[in-house]
């Protein structure tokens, strides 16, 4: 028989990825798709994707969706599957202090990020760090000593380009990485203000938090783009693409969501 094996869902508005983790969560295989349009519509005509052959045939998998639809949609797919428990965490199963009104609406992402800083990093555990979650948002959330005490929220590179000038007055343009701080021309003008300025409004705030906090804070990054976007940060950071999955890992592994027989979550 297969050995039950720990499967991670990040599911966001832009996209979904599911990562297959081995023993020591370390994520041996990753699979991304687009967010079908008809799920967050609440349509759902798209069927629940299915796992690689490969990867075996029982699972257990942690879902961390900060989108209503998204999660139904997989707790429906995956419901009377006896071998696939789904766990679906709340934000009050991690463990951590939470100093966020109301408590409830903090995304089930943030924690999972601060979550994963700690479980890749673990000299940051008993420190404060901040997470900058580089995505279809930029969000900041700021870890006091394992208690989640908030942080920023902005529109993300990609809802930025898209924004200049609906299109219209600008065109259209893609995501492209500046070459110099001077834009001459409407591309590089626009990569420059997207790019850096999304990079210093980060390296901003993260300041002023420092300050706030008597400094000593760390800085991680992670997200679709955090790697790109990387070089051009002035402050010493770490990077890491994936936290929002290894913090589901890092708090199953804690035994901090309980068994998942069948489906599970409040």
């Amino acid at each position: 028989m297969d050995s039950e094996k720990v499967v991670s869902i990040k599911a966001g508005v832009s996209r979904i990825t599911v990562a297959l983790h081995d023993r020591s969560g370390r994520i041996t295989d990753l699979l991304v798709r687009k967010t079908a349009r008809d799920l967050l519509s609440g349509l759902e005509s798209e069927p629940i994707f299915s796992f690689p052959d490969r990867w075996g045939s029982r699972f257990r998998v942690v879902l961390i969706s900060v989108v209503p639809q998204i999660t139904e949609w997989i707790k429906k797919g995956f419901s009377g599957n006896t071998r696939i428990a789904l766990l679906c965490p709340s934000v009050f199963d991690w463990g951590m202090s939470i100093d966020y009104l109301p408590e409830k609406t903090l995304g089930i992402d943030r924690i999972a990020a601060c979550q994963g800083a700690l479980t890749r990093y673990p000299d940051l555990s008993g420190r404060s760090f901040v997470v900058a979650d580089f995505g279809t948002h930029t969000v900041l959330t700021l870890c006091r000593k394992g208690t989640i005490a908030g942080g920023s929220i902005a529109s993300g590179i990609p809802l930025q380009l898209q924004s200049i000038g609906g299109g219209l007055v600008l065109g259209s343009y893609s995501l492209r990485l500046p070459e110099r701080i001077v834009g001459q021309t409407t591309a590089e003008g626009i990569s420059t203000g997207t790019i850096l300025g999304s990079v210093r409004g980060v390296e901003g705030i993260f300041d002023e938090m420092n300050q706030e906090s008597g400094g000593g804070l760390e800085l991680i990054l992670t997200g679709g783009l955090s790697r790109l976007l990387r070089r051009f940060f002035r402050v010493s950071v770490r990077c890491d693409r994936q936290l929002i999955h290894y913090g589901a890992w890092g708090g199953y592994s804690l035994g901090r969501f309980g068994a998942g027989r069948g489906t599970s979550g409040r």
